[in-house]
């Protein structure tokens, strides 16, 4: 076993990391909008039972692989994530009540309008969001041996369906002119009363369970087996991530996204591995592979926060000098044409495998990073915008100049908005995996096999998406 210290090198990767897994913590929170970790980035899924095909030795000049996977992956631990989008208070839920009344957190004066200055609405509300997705990954990859050099192209297509819901949940509940906590967030409030005139709010919207299917970001790759060698190989290739998944638009909370968010990436990856054991009949390989990607600028919607004040954009705004016209929820304002850059992600994959007369066993570890983003207001007009006093009467001019045409109403300036509020933190997760294939000689040069795989991910921050998957795999060649 001259090669072991390749299985230690494999085997201390996850030591030196074990004390990472159980690490989460919630130290973000008052936050606006999580671009997770895109359900077709995954070399586990990719690469399990796979890649005795892709390596496969073949006497013809090209060299095609082909696989379709089935996927279904959930998470888990909703509560981090409540926290991530919550008040800041280190719980997943706030209170909503009279300003007067003891650990109230938001002024229910401030979400269904009365000139009056009276509400009764009032209710705690928790936030336990959780995340689905499932689908196909198909998989092509075609290999061509040439007089200057061996390459190969990969192309990965996932089609996913996503689904997410903040399980939104409210405790003590008492009604406002017949409208509850859950109907301000889901956007079914309105009023026509002259006096108190209001809109329903139509962006960062909580309600119920959204969904989306779709082709996913496809993904290229131009290969070059630098050393290939029987018992080890060394390939490099470029990549190109072309997107092809649904546009964020703002109109929900933590709404569907099965891509990236529309942003073109470029890269590069590694792809090594060594027989580490042999047998008659048997072997021991340790495989290794990375994948960088820097994801480009873009424009996505999404709805900027308050500084120092969180979920005040839920509270009813009006626009300078406007009359008999309904006050409206900020967020509908704030939900702005962002620039946002995504920058740097890569995904680290360390496994062993077992290979024995039909039948393949993997086993091993994927580390992802994902680089903080960056993001920025294209455009905000000042003293525009003003959370509006709660005895504004909308049947008069919003001039500021007395209690009701707005005395005390608060201008959101550009200085005001919190675009952190917006940008999703790095992300760091680890995954453990496993993988069982067997495979079938069709004919001499055609092989086709079954696979299946589990992997849990685990979760370093509340901005990263605790969860568990499991796949099902059907691979040929020729």
């Amino acid at each position: 076993m001259k090669n072991s210290p390749w299985i230690v090198q494999a085997l201390l990767i996850v030591a030196l990391t074990a004390p990472l897994l159980n690490a989460s913590n919630d130290s973000h929170s008052k936050k606006t909008f999580l671009s997770a970790r895109p359900s077709g980035v995954n070399l586990p899924l990719e690469y399990t039972t796979w890649h005795d095909h892709v390596y496969r030795k073949n006497e013809a000049k090209t060299h095609t692989s082909l696989q379709f996977v089935g996927f279904y992956q959930e998470s888990n631990k909703g509560d981090a994530q409540g926290k991530y989008f919550g008040i800041g208070n280190g719980t997943n839920a706030f209170r909503i009540d009279t300003a007067a009344a003891a650990g109230v957190e938001l002024d229910n004066r401030f979400l269904i309008h009365n000139n009056a200055g009276l509400s009764t609405l009032a209710g705690t509300v928790s936030l336990r969001p959780k995340t689905e997705s499932f689908g196909c990954l198909v998989q092509f990859f075609q290999d061509f041996d040439l007089s200057c050099g061996s390459i190969f192209i990969t192309a990965s297509l996932p089609i996913t369906h996503v689904s997410r819901t903040m399980h939104l949940k409210t405790a003590d509940d008492v009604l406002f002119n017949g409208f509850s906590v859950q109907d301000v967030f889901a956007g079914r409030v309105t009023q026509d009363d002259a006096a108190n005139l209001q809109a329903a709010l139509d962006h960062a919207k909580i309600d119920g369970r959204r969904t989306a299917i779709g082709l996913a970001d496809a993904d290229l790759q131009l290969g070059f087996r630098v050393v290939d060698k029987e018992k080890h190989h060394v390939y490099l290739n470029i990549g190109l991530t072309i997107p092809a998944g649904n546009r964020v638009r703002g109109e929900y909370l933590f709404e569907p996204i099965y891509g990236n968010g529309s942003h073109t990436g470029l890269g590069f990856g590694i792809d090594a591995g060594i027989d580490a054991w042999t047998h008659e009949k048997a072997k021991l390989r340790a495989l290794f592979s990375t994948d960088y990607r820097y994801l480009f600028e873009g424009t996505e919607h999404r709805t900027v926060g308050i500084k120092g004040k969180p979920l005040n954009h839920y509270f009813l705004a009006a626009h300078l000098n406007q009359v008999n016209k309904a006050l409206f929820p900020a967020a509908n304002e704030l939900t702005q044409a962002l620039r946002v850059k995504p920058g740097s992600q890569m995904e680290v994959m360390a496994m062993l495998s077992f290979l024995s007369s039909n039948f393949v066993v993997d086993a091993g570890y994927d580390l992802f990073w994902k680089d903080q983003e960056s993001a920025w207001v294209k455009r905000w007009k000042d003293n525009n915008v003003y959370i509006a006093n709660v005895e504004y009467d909308t049947s008069n001019a919003f001039d500021l100049s007395d209690a009701a045409h707005g005395l005390g109403s608060t201008p959101i300036n550009a200085a005001d908005l919190d675009v952190d509020a917006v940008k999703t933190p790095s992300l760091f997760t680890h995954k453990l995996f496993a993988g069982f294939g067997y495979t079938c000689m069709v004919t001499r040069t055609f092989p086709l096999s079954i696979g299946l795989g589990t992997a849990y991910e685990f979760a370093v921050t509340n901005a990263d998406i605790e969860q568990w998957g499991v796949w099902f795999k059907l691979a040929g060649s020729f």
